[in-house]
């Protein structure tokens, strides 16, 4: 290893250091300006009081976590587009069914692509009568299936920006004995016991590397029913002593040397809370304007009103007010007013009544609501018609290019949390199965990466026009850009299941005497466009 120049300090007007070369080392700026970039200038009035400090992402957010996720589901339990857009999220990114596609990597397990098919199509018939059992043994309070913990996960991410299961071993009547249980995030605390560890981050702790090596975990919620403030804590290893995981944390880090997640409704809290203020107020101001019907003016009021300083009881009859009342009512009884036996009522000499016309069109709420939800739309990374449902100016390019951000959207979700928790869960009930000699494979734990290596089918893409997306898809394939499994997925069906529905269906057809499944939809699709033209 060589070692580092010696540096040298030459006295001149004062000292310096000098570099290996002997000429003085440049002087580090900090965090003076004297760039050519404005924004780093500090004489905009704009930008004069914006000093942000560059802070860990710890720092910046361990702090806020609570309030700001506190909000995010209040926000969820009382505003119609929060929870539209978790609701949306949970049907688009899983919808009613994630279906596994096992992919061994044969290739490098040293067997055939046919031996590598059948193992694959046997694994996921049997953990699919497991993650699928209405007994919901995969839910360790047997509340929800495969399917179901993932919807909730996915509600769990946009509210926290992670999410937290343990593994658990219980005793069921499927023959395994692996399930899961959800842990809310606000659980995962930092004992006072341990809080000067700095290895020790919002109730994780971690390695030199930052790899988390544990978890502390508050026994009970802090204010669920019944639940005193006494806080306790379990510390949870995230790998057991045979190495099989304890706890799964996931999250998409911001920022490196990142801890936990953050809540997506960070950057749209604000703007959700003021439109809820601006529709309130609209909305009230629209009640009131049309509450009231009839004003009375009197030209006799302004002598009256001016006694209201008269030093007697408001409520006396001496007071000018109460006097004035009493005429009136007096001049009514006298001069009574019928029509065709109905009595009308006349107005004493003086007083003049106005109609008014329930004026409550407000032609900026419209606009001011578009403008935020567009703001809102993009903070969750979803189109504006997506969020709001309103597609009153929405062409068919512009429904497209809608369309087509939010698959990417569930597309980066899915990646970042279904696919991936999926995985993590199959792994778990995969290994039971090679222990208990349900299923086998050679070297799994060997191999256990390229055995294990899968996708995931969840909810379909949106289409926009059958037609037209099946012509594309059928131009994809003919191509050689897109595979027919590839196509099936994008629409949210498992391409092996399909055929084999589809031959089934065929024969099924054809010793009945009719004409073949391909040959009815055939005609059915010719009819069909012939109809439409």
């Amino acid at each position: 290893m060589s070692s580092m120049p010696n540096l040298k300090v030459k006295q001149l007007n004062k000292s310096v250091l000098l570099d290996m070369h002997g000429s003085p080392m440049r002087a580090d700026f900090g965090g003076m300006t004297s760039g050519d970039y404005s924004s780093g200038s500090r004489s905009y009035r704009e930008l004069g009081c914006w000093n942000p400090l560059l802070k860990s992402a710890d720092r910046s957010m361990l702090g806020e976590k609570d309030l700001t996720e506190g909000r995010a589901r209040d926000l969820i339990r009382n505003n119609g587009f929060a929870k539209g857009a978790l609701q949306n999220s949970k049907d688009r990114i899983v919808g009613d069914g994630y279906i596994l596609q096992l992919r061994p990597m044969y290739k490098l397990l040293g067997i055939s692509k046919e031996e590598a098919s059948i193992w694959a199509a046997n694994v996921e018939q049997k953990f699919k009568a497991w993650a699928n059992d209405p007994d919901c043994w995969v839910d360790a309070s047997r509340k929800r299936t495969f399917t179901q913990i993932l919807r909730e996960q996915v509600g769990v991410d946009m509210m926290h920006g992670e999410i937290f299961l343990s593994r658990e071993w219980k005793e069921s009547g499927s023959g395994f004995n692996t399930c899961f249980q959800s842990i809310e995030p606000e659980r995962i605390k930092t004992p006072p016991t341990v809080r000067e560890d700095a290895n020790v981050r919002g109730g994780i702790k971690h390695d030199n590397y930052g790899e988390a090596e544990g978890y502390y975990i508050r026994t009970t919620h802090r204010y669920d029913v019944g639940m005193q403030a006494v806080e306790k804590y379990v510390y949870t290893p995230k790998k057991n002593a045979q190495g099989f995981t304890n706890i799964i944390h996931l999250f998409e880090p911001d920022l490196p040397n990142q801890s936990r997640g953050f809540s997506p409704f960070a950057s749209v809290i604000k703007k959700l809370k003021m439109l809820d203020r601006l529709g309130d107020t609209t909305l009230e101001a629209a009640i009131i304007k049309a509450s009231i019907a009839l004003v009375m003016t009197s030209d006799a009021g302004g002598a009256v009103f001016d006694s209201l300083n008269s030093p007697e009881d408001i409520n006396s009859e001496n007071h000018p007010l109460s006097q004035f009342d009493t005429a009136r009512s007096g001049y009514n009884e006298a001069n009574p007013v019928t029509f065709d036996g109905a009595k009308v009522h006349q107005l004493f000499p003086g007083d003049k009544l106005d109609m008014t016309s329930a004026n409550i069109t407000d032609t900026n709420f419209a606009e001011f609501e578009s403008a935020l939800l567009r703001e809102v739309a993009r903070g969750f990374g979803m189109s504006y018609e997506e969020l709001s449902g309103d597609y009153t100016k929405t062409t068919y390019a512009s429904a497209r290019a809608a369309m087509q951000i939010a698959w990417e959207y569930v597309k980066g979700r899915r990646a970042a949390v279904t696919d991936k928790l999926a995985t993590l869960m199959f792994r778990a009930w995969l290994d039971e199965a090679i222990v208990k000699g349900v299923v086998s494979a050679k070297d799994y734990w060997k191999n256990r990466s390229y055995w294990t290596n899968c996708t995931w089918i969840g909810a379909g893409r949106l289409i926009l026009d059958d037609v037209k997306a099946q012509t594309a898809y059928k131009l994809a394939f003919e191509n050689n850009t897109m595979t027919l499994a590839q196509a099936s997925a994008e629409q949210g069906f498992d391409l092996e299941e399909n055929i084999e529905q589809i031959a089934y269906e065929k024969a099924l057809l054809e010793s009945h005497g009719l004409a073949s499944a391909q040959m009815n939809t055939q005609v059915i699709i010719q009819d069909g466009q012939q109809t439409n033209e």
